[in-house]
């Protein structure tokens, strides 16, 4: 309820079937809900990569506006301090 008593669903127009809770959630319901309630916060590239969907979703949006995107656009570089003092065990991610 807000404060005027309504629900909230009637409040802000919306048309709900059920008041029922929800009891399951998709990682799609979840990545749509965080990329409008976060919308100007940037966190949608961080959630893409920790969920597993960065490679599907990044993929798809470049083919419909024609940019050029690869699987190793996904990966940030290493501090390059950290990979002088490896002694030759860790490598430069690609692109860097």
């Amino acid at each position: 309820m807000n404060q005027e008593g309504q629900p909230i669903s009637s409040f802000y127009g919306c048309v709900v079937e059920s008041e029922d809770p929800v009891t399951e959630i998709t990682v799609d319901d979840l990545l749509m809900e965080r990329r409008v309630e976060l919308a100007f916060e940037n966190h949608r590239l961080f959630d893409l990569i920790r969920l597993g969907k960065a490679q599907e979703v990044l993929s798809a949006y470049s083919e419909l506006y024609g940019f050029g995107f690869t699987s190793s656009d996904l990966l940030l570089p290493l501090p390059q301090n950290e990979v002088n003092i490896s002694d030759g065990l860790m490598t430069q991610n690609p692109n860097y």
